[in-house]
This record gives structure tokens, sequence and C-alpha cells, in this order.
């Protein structure tokens, strides 16, 4: 994907990135329906290059629209907030697994993470956000 983006120029970079982010959630849907393996390789492959367009476009921008003096600041901010509730997820999964089952916790999880990656986007400044082609 870091090749392809050096091919094409988006100009609303963010907005983009952010519903293609969206698109990571299709292989907890591929397990909570059980679909065949390959399936799951296509929904697995899509979220993969959803993450490297998702990943240019939010290091691109924070370095667009954070100030110099603060850049720090906020990528640790950043990185907290993107690691953070990992080893909660981490420790819940198998308690919610064992009494709602496997399949739905994979499925309500896929659909959720959708729902909450397109949210910033209900926000004017971050739907009109341009880049500085």
């Amino acid at each position: 994907m870091a090749v392809v983006m050096y091919r094409i120029t988006l100009k609303r970079l963010l907005p983009v990135a952010q519903t293609c982010a969206a698109l990571v959630g299709l292989p907890l849907i591929a397990l909570g329906l059980v679909a065949n393996v390959y399936w799951l390789a296509a929904c697995t492959f899509i979220a993969g290059l959803s993450l490297g367009l998702y990943s240019i476009a939010w290091e691109t921008t924070l370095q667009e629209q954070i100030p110099k003096n603060m850049i720090s600041r906020i990528s640790s901010y950043d990185n907290l907030g993107s690691f953070i509730a990992i080893p909660a997820g981490q420790l819940s999964a198998a308690p919610l697994a064992s009494v709602f089952g496997a399949s739905r916790v994979a499925l309500v999880g896929g659909f959720l993470w959708i729902v909450l990656t397109l949210c910033p986007l209900v926000v004017p400044s971050v739907r009109g956000l341009r880049h500085a082609v």
C-alpha cells in the first residue's frame, strides 16, 4: 500500500483513510460468520491494505496539522490511546466468548470496530479536512 500511496494523491486524505480503517473489522466479521479460509484470507488481505493506507494517512496528517513543537506530545497521547485498550480486550475476549460464544463475540467485535472507526467522520472538521497537496 505504501507504493500505491506514492502514486496517488488524495485531497481528503484523513476521511478516506478513516473509511478504509473501518475495513479492518472485516476479518472479525468473517470469523464470526465462520467463513471458509478463502473468505477469511481475502478479508484479512483487504484489512491489511486498508491499515497500510490508514497508517500512512494518519502520520501524514499529524505531520501536516500539528505544530512542530507539539508533535512529540500529541504522538505520545496517540500511541497511548492506540495501545491502552489492547490488554483489556485480550483479557475480556475469553470470558466473553465462554458466555456468548466465540462466533458472536467476533461478529459483534467486528461491527463495533467498523462503527467506532467511522465515528470521527461525524465531526465536520474531520470530514472536511483537506490534505496539503
